[in-house]
């Protein structure tokens, strides 16, 4: 028998290692895991801890988007909100437009405008969320994290839709682009810009003297024009007129034939071509043209100033394109430029015209039968050759501008309201003004002139001050002997822009103007027709800009919940991969158990038997 056995200890050594695999087996199975600290494996430890910082930043990310998807839906209710109002205004401006409206309703809808526009900034100013002001200017772009990762950002853009920022409008500068250009006919004489064919675009129509031809260019809305079609009409056309005069609603194309004696009218077919001229009569050397109702019978007549005849002659509408026949007013000196408008504000169109040996300009008050009272003359400078009409002070009442082939100058003539006018006011315009056209060309609200100098082959621009007087004027350099002048937005940006005939040199001068954008805040108003009508393109634009904020809005709702859908599909994933890697084999681990647990009595067992052994040697050792 040995004393020193190593069985009991061998024993020991395997009960202590089945117990321990006993403990890991029930922490295993108690808590569902395999990996339960890095001592399990450090390895699979490491990947479990990454997985799950992984899952839980995803977890993070989602709680980020859900608040920032909350924020956007908060935004886009105002939106919303602020987009009716501006609707409601645009509504309002489209009533002021009316000019049937009195004083009275004018005010009532300012009164509402204001109010509408107080619940706007105040919209504004309050639409906020956890204390961040979402569209005052303040808040251009918020980054947001929406993963587990710090390069996992996105950048939330809102819009400053403000009413400062929002409500504007493009004006021009009073300046212009470098000068772009036209082929045209031989000598061109006058122009229009009107759209003959309906598309919304401007077309040119342009008389040519020496060719005795009136040329059509149809516009693109750009600046740009197609190629020029020609129709013939007498002799010497030097100005044309468009106007609808048989009221089939198309333009139809009027021009007189200084050497004929003649009227040639084109009647439009409203595609942008006319049909062959029929032809009026008229008094020796017909100078310029008027087309208006005065005979107040609702239909366009058409009245002449003759240089030979020394008079108007007169062309009442039978409402179909025919007319009666031909009365006159003679006047006694040679006529050149004219121009219709109310100036007695009694409802009847009055004539003024130039008389050109005189050095002054006549006005005939309108009996509104299709008549005319006797001519009463104002002095201006030498020679005096067009007029036009407009109200260059804001008192209601027409004044005139009158340009001075001989003098060199301008006369500006305030009108009474009562058919009457003071004393001109000149301004230097160059050596050979021909032709003077009114237009607000810096959106001020102000009438500015522009006139051609047929010697020095310049257009001068004289900006409006807004009290009847005119800053001195700028030139821009355009062709030989410039005389027709138009002033309308050829590109359709707003502003107006230039197109000058250049009588010698058989081509068109295009000069577009120089925007720039302001605030149009104070333009919220229908104090005037013209007004409310502005008005309606400023509302049109920031419609469009509301469309476009709730829109980005609405793109960036859509793309968080796609990437909130995204990182739930890939938390799932990696919520099954962190399983594989840490979770436990709960039969594997049980079967594991039970095994251990037999081993366990079994080694037992052998450690008390080694005991008993050790004792009954004790025992015979006493005995002994």
């Amino acid at each position: 028998m040995k004393i020193n056995s190593s069985i009991p200890m061998f024993a020991q050594f395997q009960l202590k290692q089945t117990t321990e695999a006993i403990s890991r087996s029930l922490l295993r199975l108690s808590t569902g895991k395999r990996i339960n600290s890095a001592m399990d494996n450090t390895a699979d430890y490491s990947v479990a801890v990454n997985l799950d910082a992984h899952i839980r930043g995803l977890a993070q990310g989602n709680l980020n988007i859900n608040q920032a998807i909350g924020m956007i839906g908060t935004a886009d209710s105002s939106v919303s909100a602020l987009t009716d109002i501006v609707r409601k205004l645009r509504d309002l401006a489209v009533e002021g437009s009316n000019d049937t409206l009195s004083s009275t309703d004018r005010q009532s809808l300012n009164s509402e405008m204001f109010s509408l526009m107080a619940e706007y900034r105040q919209i504004v100013n309050q639409t906020e969320f956890n204390g961040q002001k979402l569209f005052d200017g303040s808040l251009t772009t918020m980054n947001l994290l929406v993963g587990s990762r710090a390069e996992q950002n996105l950048d939330l853009e809102f819009q400053d839709i403000s009413a400062t920022n929002l409500f504007k409008k493009t004006v021009g500068t009073g300046t212009f682009a470098a000068r772009t250009t036209l082929e045209a006919g031989t000598t061109v004489q006058d122009l229009r810009l009107r759209d003959l064919n309906g598309d919304g675009h401007l077309d040119i129509v342009e008389a040519d003297n020496d060719d005795d031809t009136v040329s059509v260019r149809i516009g693109h809305g750009d600046g740009t024009f197609g190629a020029r079609v020609t129709y013939s009409v007498g002799q010497d056309p030097y100005v044309v007129e468009v106007m609808d005069i048989n009221g089939d609603n198309i333009l139809d194309i009027i021009t007189p034939d200084n050497t004929d004696a003649t009227l040639s009218i084109l009647f439009g077919n409203g595609d942008g071509t006319f049909e062959t001229r029929v032809t009026l009569g008229t008094g020796a050397s017909p100078q310029d043209i008027s087309i208006g109702d005065i005979d107040n019978d609702g239909d366009m007549d058409i009245v002449t100033s003759e240089f030979t005849a020394q008079g108007f002659s007169f062309f009442l509408n039978n409402g179909d394109g025919t007319f009666q026949d031909r009365t006159t007013l003679t006047v006694g000196t040679p006529l050149g430029g004219m121009v219709m408008r109310d100036f007695d504000g009694d409802g009847n169109l009055d004539i003024v015209a130039a008389a050109f040996s005189l050095g002054k300009v006549g006005i005939a008050l309108g009996n509104g039968d299709g008549t005319f009272g006797d001519i009463t003359l104002f002095s201006v400078g030498t020679n005096p050759v067009e007029i036009s009409a407009d109200d260059l002070n804001g008192d209601g009442n027409f004044d005139i501008v009158v340009a001075n082939s001989g003098s060199a100058n301008i006369s500006v003539l305030m009108g009474d309201g009562q058919g009457g006018f003071g004393t001109a006011t000149n301004y230097t315009a160059g050596t050979g003004v021909f032709q003077a056209k009114l237009a607000d060309l810096n959106n001020d609200g102000i009438i500015d002139i522009v006139s051609a100098d047929t010697s020095a082959n310049t257009l001068s621009i004289l900006i409006g001050n807004g009290n009847g007087s005119f800053q001195s004027r700028t030139t821009l350099g355009t062709g030989t002997a410039p005389r027709g002048i138009e002033l309308e937005d050829i590109d359709e940006d707003g502003v107006v822009d230039l197109l000058s005939a250049d009588g010698t040199s058989a081509q068109l001068s295009i000069f577009l103007a120089h925007t720039k954008t302001v605030n149009a805040e104070s333009d919220v108003n229908v104090n005037s027709q013209e007004k409310a009508e502005k008005l309606i393109g400023i509302l049109n634009n920031t419609i469009d800009s509301l469309n476009s904020a709730r829109s980005q809005l609405g793109i960036h709702q859509t793309r968080l919940k796609l990437i909130l859908d995204q990182n739930l599909l890939q938390a799932e994933s990696l919520t099954e991969a962190k399983s594989l890697v840490e979770d436990a084999d709960i039969a594997l681990e049980t079967a594991e158990l039970v095994k251990n647990q037999i081993l366990q009595q079994a080694q037992i067992s052998v450690l008390s038997q080694a005991n008993l052994n050790m004792q009954v040697t004790l025992g015979l050792i006493q005995v002994l």
